[in-house]
């Protein structure tokens, strides 16, 4: 009888747990149903913020903070000027903890 108590609880918990891929090497996993985002374009200023060991940020013109999941090399710099249209990424979830999480579909120094 205890044996298969402790059987039914262990397959309870492990059908509780699963490996999401996807989330685990690309950072992000949307569904087919979920909502992709809205496309957004601004002026801002690119930051070299110094957490996490360091990274790079867009300040929007109206202070909005934004931090890229694909911001080119050569984007990379402190203080550069851009305008760029992107696609904000509403379930993503970064370890940065800084601004809104979007995906750059344009970007050019201003």
């Amino acid at each position: 009888m205890f044996r298969r108590q402790l059987l039914l609880l262990l397959v309870l918990l492990l059908a509780g747990c699963s490996w999401d891929t996807a989330a685990a090497v690309g950072g992000h996993r949307e569904s087919a149903s979920e909502n992709r985002g809205e496309i957004i374009e601004f002026t801002g200023t690119v930051l070299h913020v110094p957490l996490e060991g360091g990274f790079y940020g867009i300040l929007s013109e109206h202070d909005r903070k934004y931090d890229p999941v694909n911001l080119p090399e050569s984007f990379r710099h402190d203080g550069m000027d851009i305008r760029l249209k992107a696609r904000t990424l509403p379930g993503a979830v970064g370890f940065h903890m800084w601004g809104k999480r979007i995906e750059i579909l344009e970007i050019r120094k201003r």
